[in-house]
């Protein structure tokens, strides 16, 4: 765009004028749109012509420079930088359609990537990203392991301040509409709102690369072997004859399930499973007894215990204490009284050689320790 000295014809201010007015109102109902989510593909096609219309009549305006920067941009032409990244929802949203489709999937998966690099190097370019949004951006390298994790969880707080921020500035705007000019609020909302499409625009990024990768892989495959296309399973739920339940009948198709997992080579590889039995399968094992059988062993154990008890000798018993032998009335017995005077004796001078609270630290000094 070739710079001009001095202000504006009044007539060209007046066009401008009345153009950006025609955009603004075109840039509230494709905003709208947007936020709604599209689900339907012709809604969403409809959505990202007039997003395209929206975008030329933007280009046309020349509202941005890549001399400026944001202090140079008005406020009510900061929500424009925002066009992008709407074409990049509405490719999304078409992308959502084509799962069955992988080649038309990677084109608009493409485009949608395109859409928000562009709109990234712009906030970029002219100073409108958080720096270290910005940092990232410009690396030449992704970073790895623990790094990842700082980087996320830095920008994931970034994220929520800037949404708290702009939660308070909206209700702000809101309860002052009509009544005096918030100029200032305004521009720090659509900051946020722009530094904060910034972050989720790097984090589509890099999941949508992702798939790409995985998406190329897999329309090399189908471009190798044309069968794998012809292997997808039919549109609409399978329903089995009338009167079968659904896991006994023989020919219900299996899950397919696709493991793409990264090789010794580095490259991607791809292993297909077909869950079928297994799904209807008890989460536990099945019993390997009944009640009654565990019945019979736990009362035929409960026995053997008893006999062994009985047989012990009074001999074998361990030795008892006098008390216990008063307690029992066996006490005329002379050799049982003997071995508990004995036992007695013994646990007498263990008490006297090892005196209560000995073990304890703090009761050291009282036995002169």
């Amino acid at each position: 765009t070739a710079a001009v000295d001095g202000p504006p014809p009044p007539a060209a201010a007046a066009e401008r004028s009345v153009e950006e007015d025609t955009m603004g109102e075109a840039f509230e109902g494709v905003q709208r749109r947007v936020q709604q989510a599209p689900t339907d593909p012709e809604e969403a096609s409809q959505l990202l012509r007039d997003i395209a219309r929206l975008a030329v009549a933007v280009d046309r305006a020349a509202l941005f420079s890549s001399g400026e920067v944001v202090e140079d941009i008005p406020t009510s032409s900061l929500k424009f930088l925002l066009v992008d990244l709407f074409q990049s929802r509405a490719l999304s949203a078409l992308a959502s359609s084509a799962a069955r489709d992988p080649p038309r999937r990677h084109r608009l998966l493409t485009q949608s990537n395109a859409a928000l690099t562009r709109f990234v190097a712009r906030c970029v370019d002219l100073d409108v990203a958080h720096p270290d949004d910005a940092a990232v951006f410009a690396a030449e390298e992704a970073p790895k392991g623990a790094a990842v994790r700082e980087m996320k969880m830095a920008r994931a707080r970034r994220q929520r301040d800037a949404k708290q921020r702009m939660a308070h500035l909206e209700a702000l705007l809101h309860a002052a509409a009509g009544e005096e000019d918030k100029e200032e609020e305004t521009r720090d909302f659509m900051l946020l709102q722009l530094q904060s499409g910034v972050r989720d625009a790097l984090d589509e990024l890099a999941v949508t690369s992702q798939e790409l990768e995985i998406l190329a892989h897999m329309m090399e495959r189908m471009e190798a072997d044309p069968t794998l296309a012809e292997q997808r399973p039919p549109d609409g739920p399978w329903a089995p004859p009338p009167g079968v339940p659904l896991a006994e009948d023989p020919r219900r198709p299996g899950l397919n399930v696709t493991h793409i997992v990264k090789g010794a080579d580095g490259g991607l590889q791809r292993t297909r499973e077909t869950i079928k039995a297994e799904v209807f399968k008890p989460r536990m094992a099945p019993p390997t007894m009944t009640i009654e059988e565990l019945a019979d062993i736990e009362i035929a154990e409960a026995k053997a215990r008893e006999e062994a008890s009985k047989k012990l000798s009074e001999d074998e018993r361990p030795v008892r204490s006098v008390r216990q032998l008063e307690e029992a009335g066996l006490e005329d017995d002379a050799a049982l009284l003997e071995a508990s005077e004995g036992r007695d004796r013994d646990w007498d001078n263990w008490k006297d050689h090892n005196p209560r609270g000995w073990g304890n630290r703090g009761n050291k000094k009282r036995f002169g320790v």
